[in-house]
């Protein structure tokens, strides 16, 4: 089955966008305490972690300006290392990450009227 990076990279996109929605306006701590948005911010990052892992080894090396091998490592620290996760790389990479990874990835996808991608 051939990939779709375009559409894959839109997810990413996406997932992005939701998770500085999520932590806008909030301090790590606030974060952290609240179980269910921390638990958001993970599976956020889990699947743009997971997107980047299904983009074509092609779509990674025209596009080196995307940490790709960082952004999926995290994902399988998130999913794997579980039970050891650290609040400050996950902080790190919710705001530091996305507010870098935003401006690259709204560039290469084209908007979408519709809202977010399925």
């Amino acid at each position: 089955m051939q990939r779709d990076d375009q559409r894959t990279a839109g997810q990413m996109l996406d997932a992005v966008v939701q998770l500085r929605r999520v932590i806008a306006g909030r301090s790590r701590a606030t974060v952290v305490a609240d179980e269910v948005c921390y638990l958001a911010v993970l599976h956020l990052i889990q699947t743009i972690g997971e997107a980047a892992s299904r983009t074509s080894s092609g779509y990674r090396a025209a596009h080196p300006n995307i940490p790709w091998a960082g952004i999926i490592a995290m994902r399988n620290r998130i999913v794997h290392g579980y039970d050891d996760v650290n609040d400050d790389l996950i902080w790190n990479a919710a705001c530091e990450g996305t507010e870098r990874l935003l401006p690259v990835l709204e560039r290469l996808v084209p908007p979408n009227p519709e809202g977010l991608m399925p």
